[in-house]
């Protein structure tokens, strides 16, 4: 609001003082004496955990029976992003066909292997949970892994780039009492990195017995 003694000036008078008082203003400001412009506030940088809905018993039971016959601990999602149906094990498409034994569930040769379906985030339609007990190069990556941190274990996070079950994915691995975990997600993007990070955390090891 303008001062009264301003509003009395005629309009031409107005204008010349209010450009004087204008000028006086940024001379301040050149010779130090006006406050400084705070800094604009610093953004939260930290990745948000992607979230999750919690898996059921019967899964956990599913989990059981592959590890009883694959013979040892299997990594098994207690939490998942949410899908349209609860989460099963069953044989992949890819699998239905492979003469390979045993083929039950998610006990498929020599390995664990769990593709939850019906995924309500279309970032994340295919989906893929894995173990095994031998290390293998499942990602065909030339480029540096990333390292994280799963909980109190180190694990590699890296974007597949062969031919194979994980092309195209990003993968985060990490082992568990000499047993190899894989998670990945189709996509290079965001949502995929955050994704696997969190279902890794949420990785149950099931023993065969």
């Amino acid at each position: 609001m303008q001062p009264s003694w301003l509003r009395g000036l005629k309009p031409h008078s107005r204008q010349a003082v209010c450009v004087l008082l204008a000028a006086l203003s940024v001379a301040c400001v050149d010779g130090g004496t006006a406050s400084p412009t705070p800094p604009p506030p610093v953004s939260d940088t930290a990745e948000s955990a992607y979230p999750l809905a919690a898996t059921d018993q019967t899964l956990r039971m599913e989990c059981q029976h592959a590890a009883a016959l694959l013979g040892f601990s299997v990594p098994c999602p207690t939490a998942l992003p949410e899908t349209n149906n609860p989460v099963r094990c069953e044989i992949p498409g890819a699998f239905r066909d492979a003469r390979i034994s045993p083929k039950e569930g998610c006990a498929l040769g020599s390995g664990f292997l769990l593709e939850p379906t019906g995924i309500k985030d279309l970032d994340l339609f295919h989906l893929f949970v894995e173990g095994a007990q031998a290390e293998r190069d499942r990602c065909g990556t030339a480029e540096p892994h990333e390292e994280v941190r799963i909980g109190d274990r180190l694990g590699s996070l890296m974007l597949c780039t062969d031919a194979g079950l994980h092309e195209g994915h990003t993968m985060v691995r990490f082992e568990v009492d000499d047993i190899s975990v894989m998670v990945s997600a189709h996509g290079h993007d965001q949502v995929q990195r955050r994704a696997v990070l969190a279902i890794a955390e949420e990785i149950e090891m099931v023993p065969p017995g």
